[in-house]
């Protein structure tokens, strides 16, 4: 099944989650937002996928504060937890 989640990067160190539920939010319904340990990196999930599809396209590339951002299909683990299609 394709993910509704997605890897967002390169954004400003000053955004907050909730900044980006908000932007987000404009290609339909957010059901999480998580920057991680180090800025400018985060995920964010949808509830439907054909909505992550609609803001990787409308998004990625764009312009948010000071940065462009980078928005692609968060890749999912497998069994071994390890990413698909990573070389061993």
């Amino acid at each position: 099944m394709a993910s509704s989640r997605m890897l967002v990067t390169n954004f400003d160190n000053s955004t907050t989650e909730e900044e980006l539920k908000e932007l987000f939010s404009v290609h339909g319904r957010v059901r999480q937002v998580e920057i991680v340990g180090v800025r400018g990196l985060g995920f964010v999930e949808m509830f439907k996928k054909s909505e992550s599809k609609k803001a990787v396209l409308a998004l990625n590339g764009s312009e948010f504060k000071t940065s462009t951002l980078k928005v692609q299909e968060a890749r999912p683990f497998n069994d071994s937890g390890r990413r698909h299609n990573r070389r061993k």
